[in-house]
């Protein structure tokens, strides 16, 4: 039985939605769980922070698996050392041809590899890619930012979730500043739309891990944002 899908999902770039998807990621696995993530940004921010570098996939990618060229168990590839698998995006290849409804049936079509979890990475905006992935995950989470651009698109966010049958409970908020008075007044008000918001601090091993190419609970070192994916992983798995 296939595991619980989990799509991060931005109306907007820089929201660390990529850095929450893979982080997230991380820590699920490290906890035990059997972990697939799925690269559907054709940045392939995702990919490259897992360690891989997108280019040297080809044709075995989740833009071959979109257009029906291939199987999407054809296109997963263990990440070693972090009991993860991925579906890697080819970086700067656009999904020009999509085949209906491609990943609600992929997801099903890899039942038998027992997933605990599946983390969509989704571009930003909405797309009819980040439109499909809303429809095939069971969670959607929000990744947003202090900025009160967040706020202003957040009823957009809601609808379009809303329109693909979902609704969001779940927010991460990432890079907050805490001593900037309009940054408080943008977290508690983004806070308040949701049941669960999770707050993410500016932590200078972010960027570090990123150019690694190695998430956060895979690295030395001590991480305030690692504490925060800790949680988000901790209530996906068990509610809390």
């Amino acid at each position: 039985m296939t595991g619980k899908a989990v799509a991060f999902i931005s109306n907007k770039g820089g929201t660390g939605k990529t850095t929450a998807c893979v982080n997230v990621a991380a820590c699920l696995a490290q906890s035990g769980n059997k972990v697939l993530v799925i690269d559907l940004d054709p940045i392939a921010s995702a990919t490259a922070y897992l360690g891989i570098k997108p280019e040297d996939f080809g044709d075995l990618s989740i833009q071959s698996a979109a257009s029906g060229e291939k199987k999407i168990g054809e296109v997963i590839f263990e990440i070693e050392g972090m009991d993860m698998h991925v579906v890697p995006s080819c970086r700067g290849v656009t999904f020009e041809k999509i085949k209906k409804n491609f990943l609600t049936s992929g997801i099903k079509k890899i039942e038998n590899l027992d997933y605990d979890f599946i983390m969509m990475d989704t571009p930003p905006g909405f797309d009819y890619v980040s439109r499909e992935v809303i429809k095939a995950c069971d969670t959607p989470i929000a990744a947003l930012n202090e900025s009160v651009f967040s706020m202003e698109n957040l009823p957009l966010l809601k609808d379009i979730a809303s329109k693909g049958g979902k609704r969001i409970d779940c927010a991460i908020l990432s890079t907050v500043n805490r001593r900037s008075r309009v940054s408080r007044e943008v977290v508690n008000a983004l806070s308040s739309e949701f049941e669960r918001a999770f707050i993410v601090p500016f932590d200078k091993q972010v960027p570090r891990s990123q150019a690694l190419g190695v998430p956060l609970a895979y690295l030395k070192g001590r991480s305030r944002a690692l504490r925060c994916y800790r949680s988000v992983a901790k209530f996906l798995a068990e509610g809390e």
